[in-house]
């Protein structure tokens, strides 16, 4: 298997390689729709944390690697 990673400011042409890749087959996957998909499912909203607080306090909680793990 092979995986490649993007990172990049906004605005750097991630979103456009992903279309690029989906368009060959490639399979992609987001740490920020992981990210997206436990906040709905978490009680961050009711605690009036925004995503990026709640991604946060996951990190502090379950580790720095805690998106790329739940990613994969």
């Amino acid at each position: 298997m092979r995986i490649i990673l993007v990172t990049g400011m906004p605005g750097s042409g991630k979103e456009e390689l992903l279309r690029m890749a989906n368009s060959m087959g490639i399979s992609c996957l987001r740490m920020g729709d992981a990210v997206r998909e436990c906040y709905n499912g978490s009680d961050a909203y009711k605690r009036r944390l925004n995503v990026v607080e709640f991604a946060d306090e996951e990190r502090r909680l379950y580790g720095e690697d805690v998106w790329a793990v739940r990613t994969l």
